[in-house]
């Protein structure tokens, strides 16, 4: 019974020190991930590799500027009726 106490302690203690190493693996690999993403968004922000777009969205004042004839599709893919949104 001695033996099994001794070797189930010896077996936690190393246990821990392998959760530690990987823990800390986990930790190199996370932080490698978050510099990499973080450098890639730098280097296509900074040489402006892709154009910057500004978008409006224009709301009407009154409800019959925004309402608007819209087809409706049947099951059979026919447009069958418009809808008034």
């Amino acid at each position: 019974m001695r033996n099994l106490i001794v070797y189930l302690e010896l077996e936690w203690k190393r246990s821990l020190k392998v959760l530690g190493k990987s823990a800390v693996s986990l930790l190199v690999i996370l932080c490698i991930t978050i510099g990499g993403v973080f450098g890639i968004s730098y280097v296509l922000f900074h040489f402006q590799i892709f154009e910057p777009i500004q978008v409006a969205v224009v709301i009407p004042d009154t409800e019959e500027e925004s309402k608007g004839d819209c087809p409706v599709s049947c099951g059979n893919g026919k447009c069958a009726e418009y809808l008034q949104i």
